[in-house]
């Protein structure tokens, strides 16, 4: 959850002006007298502060799905697939007053659009899914380089069956790579998504926001 803390700058001599951090943040990252931090200027020359040798480690994150008696199959999809582009780990899905063959279904299809997404638990009124990615994966420079490998043969394939090179049984292929793309695509926003939330990360990719529009609006095209 985003927090906000208002603070009086005060000014000191010429040229030094002052602002006190706020208490509860110092103590989350161990702050102590003498420490050196970093202020990193954002393109809306707003200010980010951190601590550079304190690299706070997230934790789990979980989504929360609370699923009413008007949603349907795609609502539910939609939300999962929402959890899961913003970085959960943990995706709870709860219902009371919903069949839960129409949750089971949501899940069977949110599955097959999403890399890594496995049921770690199951009640009356509540599914929990987590979302487990191959090491391999992690990168999000690697699942571009792959994205692209997997267009360009199947732009490949297509010229080929125009030519009269491969038969038609062959060109259909290239559907279930394109629905492999569609899954690096939503796996590529993901870890986007969580780089983004990380200054720490951001530094160490040398990756800027206005970087990260350019980016995403690249993997859409080749989505």
């Amino acid at each position: 959850m985003l927090r906000i803390y208002r603070r009086r700058v005060q000014r000191i001599g010429g040229s030094t002006y002052i602002v006190s951090l706020p208490t509860s943040w110092a103590r989350e990252v161990g702050l102590e007298p003498k420490t050196e931090v970093a202020l990193e200027v954002l393109p809306d020359l707003s200010l980010r502060l951190f601590v550079p040798s304190k690299h706070v480690v997230t934790a789990s994150r979980e989504y929360n799905v609370n699923v009413v008696s008007n949603y349907r199959v795609h609502d539910i999809v939609k939300e999962i697939i929402g959890g899961y582009v913003a970085g959960a780990n943990i995706i709870k899905i709860y219902f009371k007053d919903v069949k839960r063959e129409v949750i089971v279904s949501a899940i069977s299809i949110a599955r097959d659009k999403l890399m890594g997404l496995e049921i770690i638990d199951e009640g009356t009124t509540l599914i929990v899914l987590e979302v487990v990615v191959d090491p391999n994966l992690s990168d999000l420079i690697s699942i571009i380089k792959r994205m692209l490998r997997i267009a360009a043969s199947m732009h490949e394939d297509v010229i080929s069956y125009i030519e009269g090179v491969i038969s038609k049984e062959l060109l259909e292929n290239v559907v279930s790579r394109d629905d492999l793309v569609d899954k690096l695509y939503l796996l590529a926003l993901r870890q986007l998504t969580t780089i983004l939330s990380d200054p720490y990360e951001m530094r160490r990719r040398g990756l800027s926001y206005v970087d990260s529009i350019y980016l995403s609006l690249f993997i859409k095209s080749l989505e």
